[in-house]
């Protein structure tokens, strides 16, 4: 698993780039959403991220595993930053517990991005998708360079200039 200084947030300059895809991968158990949930929430505050500056922007979060804990995880990061019990202070992020399909109906993440820029009043900056494969789609298949390639041009296009980060896992066995 990449240390945190290997990850790239100009929404902090040189880490998380406007119209960027990057992806957090490892094995299962390596923290990646949890990685990956700090850096959206303190995008969606505008908070420091590991000596990096950090620009306030909007987040949307689409998850399509491991759901159920997600609020709670929040709810522990808000309480670990005395944040929790200031409404003004709330990040901005929108969380989908969804699949995408990426690679079934490319139309579902442009319209997931509008909801969310609608919704939060800001403009989405970045988009965390969880994890890659549980968001492909009908049809896709993760070891297929093709259907990558759409459903990688697919989240760029849907987007529109956000930086995308996929969490991923290495393969089993």
């Amino acid at each position: 698993f990449p240390s945190h200084d290997n990850l790239r947030v100009t929404i902090s300059k040189g880490v998380l780039n406007r119209g960027e895809l990057s992806v957090t991968f490892g094995d299962s158990g390596t923290m990646k959403s949890f990685v990956e949930l700090d850096k959206a929430l303190r995008l969606g505050m505008g908070m420091g991220w590991h000596g990096h500056r950090v620009k306030r922007a909007a987040t949307l979060i689409i998850l399509g595993e491991g759901a159920g804990g997600y609020k709670r995880r929040i709810r522990a990061w808000l309480q670990h930053h005395d944040l929790l019990d200031k409404d003004e202070e709330k990040p901005w992020i929108w969380v989908i517990d969804k699949a995408a399909e990426l690679y079934s109906n490319p139309k579902m993440l442009q319209e997931w991005v509008e909801k969310a820029t609608e919704t939060l009043g800001q403009k989405v900056e970045h988009v965390l998708i969880d994890t890659l494969n549980t968001n492909l789609g009908t049809g896709a298949d993760e070891n297929d360079a093709v259907a990558i390639g759409t459903v990688l041009a697919t989240a760029k296009e849907a987007t529109n200039g956000a930086a995308v980060t996929f969490v991923h896992h290495v393969g089993h066995g």
